[in-house]
């Protein structure tokens, strides 16, 4: 799961037996495919912005709710919401680098997708972090972190480029033949 949050669900094993914490890593895997079409009908009608932000803002929500849990169904309902928040905003990204590049549109797509594999440096950050101040207060801390650094990111985002003057690839509207602009 995201943010190191995998052994977090060890702290319930004593609750409700290892097989009841190890069900958060699966259902956040079917939340996140399962929401899919439904993500990708919200891309498509509000933008990759405002999925980005959301989704961030919906991942922030989790990981904060996550720090606060007292039973083991609210940690299922945290790690529910951050998968889902996950789910919006990663869904985006693709559709908009899609909109953005027709020429080198595999490069684009390989470069964006490359991007998970340093993400995996930031692991033992976590679990320092965690060892440091305990896991309650690592996943508040990481949920203001979302809301503070990638919920403002989001206004990077943009879906399409025709509505700041250009077109895939960064052409200029003067240099593509007539009315290419107002088809796409």
């Amino acid at each position: 799961m995201s943010f190191g949050f995998g052994g977090v669900p060890q702290t319930f094993a004593g609750r409700g037996g290892p097989q009841a914490a190890s069900i958060a890593p699966s259902s956040s895997r079917i939340t996140q495919y399962g929401a899919g079409p439904l993500v990708g009908m919200l891309v498509d009608r509000l933008g990759t912005q405002k999925m980005v932000m959301s989704g961030m803002a919906a991942t922030g929500a989790g990981l904060v709710l996550a720090s606060q849990v007292q039973a083991l169904w609210q940690f299922y309902i945290g790690a529910l919401l951050i998968s889902f928040g996950m789910s919006c905003a990663f869904s985006a990204f693709p559709a908009a680098t899609v909109n953005w590049f027709q020429r080198k549109r595999g490069r684009a797509m390989a470069f964006l997708w490359s991007g998970a594999i340093p993400s995996g440096f930031f692991i033992p950050l976590v679990v320092m972090l965690i060892t440091a101040v305990g896991w309650r207060t690592a996943m508040l801390l990481l949920g203001v972190g979302v809301w503070i650094i990638c919920v403002p990111m989001g206004y990077l985002v943009r879906h399409r480029p025709e509505p700041y003057g250009w077109l895939p690839d960064g052409d200029s509207p003067a240099a593509a033949p007539s009315g290419q602009v107002a088809a796409r």
